[in-house]
């Protein structure tokens, strides 16, 4: 399992870690460089656990194109997206933390 270390606010992915300890010590060196920089914000940081991959993603993604309309147009989409695009998606939906299938196919539909 993978730990994340985002913001509170927006759930942006900052940074990944292998195990929790890591992403605390991470969460306390960014806290310092706040407070240095004068723009600490006391709760700003948290660890979650880390959720599917973008790879475990598109494949939910393509194995519904087969028989979805709306997944062959998602995924059409998505494959046409230029690279900063498809890193910004991929932020946003690794940072979502989806537990499972079930759990990304109803943020998809919901």
């Amino acid at each position: 399992m993978k730990y994340v270390v985002r913001d509170s606010e927006a759930g942006n992915v900052i940074d990944e870690f292998e195990t929790k300890e890591a992403a605390e010590m991470a969460i306390a060196k960014y806290e310092a460089e706040d407070k240095g920089n004068g723009v600490y914000k006391e709760g700003f940081y948290e660890v979650a656990e880390g959720g599917m991959t973008m790879d475990e993603i598109l494949s939910v993604i393509r194995n519904l194109a087969r028989s979805q309309g709306l997944y062959g147009r998602l995924l059409n989409a998505i494959e046409h997206y230029d690279e900063e695009t498809f890193e910004e998606l991929r932020r946003n939906w690794e940072g979502m933390c989806f537990k499972d299938d079930v759990d990304f196919i109803m943020y998809i539909e919901g």
